[in-house]
């Protein structure tokens, strides 16, 4: 859901104290109701400026920028510029990229690529992570550390 957030921010369309309302896109926009659902399934029809659509996870918000932005446009951002591995055939709708309901989805790691540059000063580095661990070193670690002297 992020991606028509940043998209909106680096086109200089929106900035942190932009006022958005919670409330869904009318029926017929998205899908044939009203649409996206917020967490709680309930809106409030108040205007809220965007750094509270992304503190309080609201769908809403999202799905509107994708509106006003278009879909396409926030998929090329965020396949090109987030880098997010996206499939132009199942994910170039509002709920991939309104609110990140993908087909088969990014990685743990690439999801964390995309996002690092928000915690570390706008700069993004190659995500390292361990995938595996072997059972004998979670054996081993077990049993140092069920197996240690007591103090007396």
């Amino acid at each position: 859901p992020l991606a028509a957030y940043c998209y909106g921010i680096e086109n200089d369309l929106i900035n942190w104290s932009t006022f958005l309302v919670d409330s869904p896109l009318p029926a017929g926009v998205a899908d044939e109701n009203e649409w996206p659902a917020n967490y709680n399934n309930k809106y409030t029809g108040k205007s809220y400026p965007v750094y509270t659509f992304l503190a309080e996870s609201y769908n809403t918000g999202s799905a509107q920028l994708c509106n006003m932005f278009g879909v396409e446009n926030v998929f090329n951002f965020a396949k090109n510029t987030m880098k997010l591995d996206l499939d132009p055939e199942t994910d170039m709708t509002y709920a991939a990229v309104g609110v990140g309901a993908t087909g088969s989805g990014p990685s743990l790691v690439n999801l964390t690529n995309a996002y690092m540059p928000f915690g570390n000063g706008f700069r993004s580095f190659p995500c390292k992570s361990h995938q595996r661990l072997h059972a004998f070193r979670k054996r081993r670690c077990m049993a140092q550390s069920t197996h240690r002297k007591k103090n007396r």
